[in-house]
């Protein structure tokens, strides 16, 4: 279940520097999101949630990167390929 609560409060918060509700959001997104998919209830919302979660994480971690993912290592980090496919994969929901 990864770091738990606090410690990922504190990420968001801290290193990331992100307001406190905008990271309560993303958690309870995270946690209950996949569970309303799977049981078909508010689809549409959840879908949108994680959308603007995969814009999110665009726009603080991966935008400067460009938009291929590191296939061959030459890049200092990941760009956004992979957010882009995702959020497609969620308007299909």
């Amino acid at each position: 279940f990864g770091s738990g609560f606090s410690s990922t409060m504190t990420y968001f918060t801290v290193t990331m520097k992100l307001p406190w509700i905008i990271s309560f959001f993303i958690i309870v997104t995270e946690v209950f999101g996949p569970a309303a998919l799977i049981a078909g209830i508010g689809s549409r919302i959840s879908a949108l949630l994680f959308i603007a979660i995969m814009m999110g994480a665009v726009i603080t971690t991966n935008y400067k990167n460009g938009f291929f993912m590191n296939w061959f290592g030459t890049q200092p980090g990941e760009g956004f390929e992979y957010h882009v496919v995702q959020t497609f994969n969620f308007l299909s929901v």
